[in-house]
């Protein structure tokens, strides 16, 4: 029954889907909420412009922060069974981060460009990801290595999160072209 809404003045706040009333505000970060909040089944994973990721109980009580090298701008998502967190950042890297104690099991290495969209995942366990550095990347959700890399027509960046749907990655560019790529292959 909550709404979870990130503000530009720096709170996250808590507002009843029926009524609108205010429920609760979490004023703990640095700079706005860009991206929308990923919501588990006990914790609310709210990513800032200040370069952390903030894990909030229900009740807008901080469970934990975990701080990366470069602001949040897309909301996480996590695996089937919400243990791993997987964040993308404007430092070029995505961040797998454990769900119950804000800990970094891996980083990927850097892509090449800010990445600025939400990562798509496979059912294989597979992570894609596009960024500013006009190319997208499969990785390995175990490790954060890079399986494959697709990259734009044009030069185009990146700047959404792919959408997986019966194994075929659609996403465009900011040079106007939209793809559709074989996740499998990584081909065209």
């Amino acid at each position: 029954g909550q709404l979870i809404v990130g503000s530009y003045d720096y709170n996250l706040y808590s507002l009843n889907a029926e009524s609108g009333s205010q429920n609760w505000v979490f004023p703990g970060a640095e700079n706005r909420f860009i991206a929308s909040s990923l919501i588990a089944a006990e914790n609310i994973f709210a990513p800032a412009a200040d370069e952390n990721l903030y894990s909030i109980d229900m009740n807008g009580r901080p469970q934990w922060i975990f701080a990366s090298e470069g602001e949040a701008w897309a909301k996480p998502i996590t695996d089937e069974k919400c243990e791993c967190i997987f964040l993308s950042t404007m430092d070029h890297s995505v961040y797998a981060i454990d769900a119950q104690t804000g800990t970094q099991i891996w980083r990927s290495p850097k892509l090449g460009g800010a990445v600025v969209g939400s990562p798509a995942y496979g059912e294989n366990g597979e992570l894609y990801v596009g960024t500013f550095g006009r190319k997208l990347f499969a990785l390995n959700s175990a490790d954060g290595s890079i399986m494959c890399e697709f990259p734009t027509a044009d030069g185009g960046w990146i700047w959404s999160g792919p959408t997986l749907s019966d194994g075929v990655l659609f996403f465009g560019d900011l040079s106007g072209y939209f793809y559709a790529v074989d996740a499998n292959s990584g081909s065209e």
